[in-house]
C-alpha cells in the first residue's frame, strides 16, 4: 500500500499553522479548570485573626476537588488539606493566628488534578473586612478537550475511510492535522492534569487510575506511532495504520471515562 501523500515540507507547514493558531486557544484555556478564590474577609477572635475565605471550583466530585489551600503572611505559608467537596462554591475558614494587621496575606487554592489558582490578596488587612472578586466566567478546559478529542476521533474515523477508497492525499491530510493537534492537546492540557495525578498518587484514587494508567500508555503510544508513520512511512503501512486505529480508539474510549468519572 503506497501512501501519496504531502511533502515533508508540506507536513512541517501545516504542524505549524496548526500550533499557531490553536495553541494560543489552548493555553488561554488550560488553566480553566483550576479553582478561583471569589472572597477573602477577615475577622478577629480574641487575638487571633480568621480568614473567611469563599471558593469556586467546577464540577466538584470525589476524584476531582480542592485538596489544599495556602495562606501566606508575609513570609510564613500555612497549608490547610481538605476533604472532597460536593458544591461549586463552599466556604472555609483559615485560623492564622496572631498576625501583624499590616502584614500582606494572599491565598490561592489547588485542584488535585488541575493545579493551583492564582494568588488572590487581601487588600487591606486594617480594615474588618476586605472582598477581592475573580471572574467567574471560565471555560472548562476538560470539557473543551474532551469535544477536541471526539473531533479527532471522527477526523480518524473519516481518515480510515479514506484510505479504503484510496483517497490516500485526503487521508494523509487529516493524519497530519489529527496527529498535530493531539499533540498539542497532549502538551497543553492533558500533561498538566497528569501531573497533578501523579502528585496525588498517596491518596486513593481508586477507578480513575485504573482508567488513567492504561489511557496514558495508549495515549503515547498513538501519538508517537502517529508521528513516525507521518515522517517514516513503515512497510507494511496498512497494518500500521490498523494498529493505530485501535490505540487511537481505545485511548479516546478510555479518556471518555475518565472524563465521565471525574465530572
Amino acid at each position: 500500500m503506497q501512501l501519496s501523500g504531502l511533502s515533508k515540507k508540506t507536513t512541517f507547514y501545516v504542524w505549524t499553522i496548526l500550533f499557531a493558531l490553536i495553541g494560543p486557544w489552548l493555553i488561554t484555556s488550560v488553566s480553566a479548570d483550576v479553582p478561583a478564590v471569589l472572597e477573602i474577609s477577615k475577622e478577629i477572635q480574641g487575638t487571633n485573626t480568621i480568614l473567611n475565605l469563599k471558593i469556586r471550583h467546577n464540577n466538584p466530585s470525589q476524584s476531582h476537588y480542592v485538596d489544599t489551600i495556602e495562606a501566606q503572611v508575609n513570609d510564613k505559608l500555612i497549608r490547610v488539606d481538605l476533604t472532597p467537596q460536593n458544591e461549586t462554591t463552599f466556604t472555609y475558614k483559615i485560623d492564622l493566628g496572631q498576625i501583624d494587621q499590616n502584614a500582606l496575606v494572599k491565598v490561592r487554592a489547588n485542584c488535585n488534578l488541575h493545579g493551583w489558582s492564582l494568588w488572590t490578596v487581601l487588600e487591606s488587612t486594617t480594615s474588618t473586612t476586605t472582598t477581592t472578586i475573580v471572574p467567574s466566567n471560565q471555560i472548562q478546559p476538560a470539557t473543551v478537550n474532551m469535544i477536541v478529542q471526539i473531533i479527532l476521533g471522527a477526523a480518524i474515523v473519516a481518515g480510515a475511510i479514506f484510505a479504503t477508497k484510496k483517497r490516500f492525499k485526503q487521508h494523509h491530510i487529516l493524519m497530519v492535522t489529527a496527529t498535530a493537534v493531539n499533540g498539542v492537546s497532549i502538551l497543553l492540557a492533558m500533561v498538566p492534569s497528569t501531573l497533578n495525578l501523579i502528585a496525588q498518587s498517596t491518596k486513593t484514587l481508586g477507578t480513575l487510575t485504573l482508567l488513567f494508567i492504561p489511557h496514558m500508555v495508549t495515549g503515547i503510544l498513538t501519538e508517537s506511532l502517529a508521528i513516525f508513520i507521518i515522517l517514516k512511512k513503515p512497510r507494511k503501512l496498512k497494518k500500521w495504520m490498523r494498529i493505530l486505529f485501535i490505540l487511537w480508539i481505545s485511548s479516546l474510549a478510555l479518556g471518555t471515562l475518565i472524563y465521565i468519572t471525574i465530572y
